[in-house]
């Protein structure tokens, strides 16, 4: 259960920061910058930053990595704003999310606040913030790097 306090300060922020931009799913051609939040406390968390780099530098795309560690989190358990936002600000075309964990308010907080026109994910918030949800079948667990994989399969395959 989360402190009470905690609880108000992210709902404000989440009313502060939210993004009002209007979402569709838009072709691989259209994203010129892309955010993916990677879970660094997740297997495979290594692999899956690697890909992202690799995918996106070969098409020319730039690409902003996400990926908080304790001391990047501040108290109400979203990314500072100095690593957050890079300079200039953030203009990403493409939100994709790695976090398979509901409780993870770091993940949650970057997908309901990017800019992004087309928000990609592996498990569906409340209020379908999500366009694409890429998930394993069952109840089995895959990597975040295979979960990428898959994705971008998905992304290449939009015209």
């Amino acid at each position: 259960m989360t402190n009470p306090l905690k609880y108000a300060v992210r709902r404000f922020a989440l009313r502060k920061f939210r993004s009002e931009v209007a979402q569709s799913i838009i072709p691989l051609d259209s994203v010129k910058c892309a955010a993916v939040f990677v879970d660094g406390g997740l297997p495979g968390a290594d692999a899956a930053e690697t890909a992202v780099r690799s995918f996106f530098g070969s098409r020319g795309i730039a690409v902003l990595l996400l990926r908080p560690d304790g001391k990047q989190l501040n108290y109400a358990g979203y990314m500072r704003r100095k690593f957050r936002l890079p300079e200039g600000g953030r203009h990403e075309d493409l939100f994709i999310s790695l976090s398979d964990n509901p409780e993870n308010f770091a993940s949650e907080f970057e997908a309901r606040c990017s800019p992004a026109r087309f928000k990609a994910g592996r498990i569906q918030l409340s209020g379908g913030i999500f366009d694409m949800i890429v998930s394993p079948p069952g109840d089995e667990r895959a990597d975040q790097a295979a979960v990428f994989g898959a994705i971008s399969e998905y992304l290449l395959k939009i015209k």
